[in-house]
């Protein structure tokens, strides 16, 4: 076990963190960055779980597989193509030759625990949400658990508030294992189809954040939090709204708990 992956496992074990999900590739509008703090007007979307995630990066290859193909070869990714053989190999062949596929990437964020509770107590439904709201948007709520999108203040306190990133670049070898299993359950979105990438962590790089080694980190967090109030980027009846400085200050507690336990963990095996 490595030592990022150490300080992990013992943050999670402590209730410290949460996991969030997010699948990157070429369809993607934005990135996620741990060491760009510049605010974008562009959304961030994540999984709130991990049956989410599976069943939204089957749903993007898909997606990217199908256009491809039908651009390629002009045959549509399907049951009936996957089942006749000159189809599956046409697939096979366009996955192994093309570098249209390179740039897919499934990450995981490990956030503090504190990230949750805000972000179910500020959301709104991305259908009916008020024009030119800039809070949380839940999306998918019906599937898995759905998801979020963040912007601006509130993704910017996503960064501060996250410990590490895990991410994997999805290789041809695992694409062509996907159509695989796509083609033996004869169910195309299948989301356990992608379950090979989710049985561990082994696959992840990992990335520890660079504001953790920060002392002045929880300035950034409690600076993010009172522009969020601000700008009005939250719910009125939520905790944050009503309790202002405790909501803040529990965030800060929270963070620096686990900020210091993954220190000691680091400065435990320098020696």
């Amino acid at each position: 076990m490595t030592i990022f992956q150490e300080a992990c496992h013992e943050l999670k074990r402590d209730e410290l963190t949460k996991e969030v999900y997010r699948f990157q590739g070429a369809k993607t509008r934005s990135n996620f960055s741990l060491v760009d703090d510049d605010l974008s007007r562009d959304y961030i979307y994540f999984s709130n779980s991990l049956d989410h995630h599976k069943y939204f990066s089957v749903k993007r290859i898909k997606q990217l597989l199908n256009s491809i193909l039908l651009e390629e070869e002009g045959i549509p990714l399907s049951n009936k193509t996957l089942h006749n053989n000159d189809g599956y190999n046409a697939i096979r062949n366009l996955i192994i030759n093309t570098d249209k596929f390179k740039s897919l990437y499934t990450f995981r964020l490990v956030l503090s625990d504190s990230f949750d509770g805000l972000i179910r107590d500020n959301y709104q439904y991305n259908i009916g949400k008020k024009s030119g709201f800039r809070g949380i948007e839940r999306v998918d709520r019906r599937v898995y658990g759905g998801g979020y999108g963040v912007s601006d203040e509130w993704k910017q306190l996503m960064v501060y508030l996250t410990y590490f990133s895990l991410n994997h670049k999805i290789t041809r070898d695992e694409l062509l294992k996907l159509i695989r299993n796509m083609r033996m359950t004869n169910r195309i979105s299948r989301k356990d189809n992608i379950d090979f990438l989710f049985q561990g962590t082994d696959l992840y790089s990992y990335e520890i954040n660079p504001h953790l080694y920060s002392d002045f980190n929880k300035y950034n967090i409690i600076n993010a939090l009172e522009m969020i109030l601000e700008k009005d980027l939250v719910l009125p009846d939520s905790e944050l709204a009503r309790h202002p400085h405790q909501t803040i200050k529990g965030v800060v507690d929270e963070y620096e708990k686990g900020r210091e336990k993954t220190l000691k963990i680091l400065d435990k095996r320098k020696y």
